[in-house]
């Protein structure tokens, strides 16, 4: 799939909705915190993110979720997809790997589901589906 191919997938991603946005911008410190744990719990996290790229990786999570907000707010397809390329091509240059976003956005999914509300998550999960379901992509569109 090219780049103008993904933003058209993009377009079709529903957007959540205020309350939604305003739950998940209240839990931020609860969101991250949970993933942080959940990522640096897993088993060979240095061959995922490469050596000494922990606090690479929590910035990442931070950027994320302030990233994700402002696209949530402000939706903008062809930005979603210019920085997520964008995203994994730095971050695969300072060695993490293309499995990394596997394992993180499998994490977000699951961490924004047991911390918010089943509304705000029906709310916003599709943009994670979306983002997790063209990992393959953005690999290939980053390199």
């Amino acid at each position: 799939m090219n780049k103008l191919e993904l933003i058209k997938t993009a377009e079709q991603i529903h957007n959540a909705d205020q309350i939604a946005i305003d739950e998940y911008n209240e839990k931020t410190e609860t969101i991250l915190a949970c993933l942080n744990s959940q990522m640096i719990d897993l088993p060979d996290l240095d061959k995922i993110i490469g050596p000494n790229n922990i606090t690479m990786m929590k910035n990442n999570h931070q950027n994320h979720l302030d990233f994700i907000l402002s696209i949530m707010k402000n939706f903008d397809a062809t930005v979603l997809v210019e920085t997520i390329i964008w995203v994994f091509r730095a971050y695969q240059n300072h060695g993490f790997s293309p499995e990394y976003w596997n394992y993180q956005l499998k994490a977000w999914k699951e961490v924004i589901q047991n911390n918010l509300s089943e509304h705000s998550y029906k709310e916003i999960s599709p943009i994670y589906n979306w983002m997790y379901a063209n990992i393959a992509n953005f690999t290939v569109l980053s390199k």
